[in-house]
């Protein structure tokens, strides 16, 4: 079998059926646990808008022109996907303030990393 032949047979027998199988997990554990998700992000989201509120009452933001949530690429790169909360006025859209409000999403990517497992587990057997 050739190396394309190889792989085409890894990614088809493989990668793709356990790919499948940690999207349907992910999908049954958001599912069984979106309440709890929906419930802690609004809290932050919440304290959030508390912050941009005081920063509004006395002075430093005017009325807020933009809210950002932006995956943080570094913190991404240390294996931790990790959002920042951001808000601009009018005045500053293309000049968000860091903030120290931040999202963990790390429960959506144990099933990106139980893949990777799984399939660096069947590439070696294969070897």
């Amino acid at each position: 079998m050739s190396a394309i032949e190889a792989w085409e047979y890894f990614v088809e027998q493989d990668a793709m059926p356990h790919r499948t199988e940690q999207i349907k997990a992910l999908h049954h554990y958001f599912c069984t646990r979106k309440d709890e998700i929906a419930e802690e992000f609004v809290l932050l989201f919440d304290q959030f808008c508390q912050s941009v509120q005081r920063l509004q009452a006395d002075g430093t933001m005017k009325k807020c022109g933009s809210i950002h949530i932006s995956l943080l690429r570094t913190s991404l790169m240390e294996g931790k996907p990790v959002y920042m909360l951001e808000a601009c006025d009018a005045d500053h859209l293309w000049k968000p303030v860091v903030t120290p409000f931040r999202y963990d999403a790390g429960w959506i990517y144990t099933y990106l990393e139980a893949w990777d497992q799984a399939c660096e587990v069947k590439r070696r057997s294969r070897g």
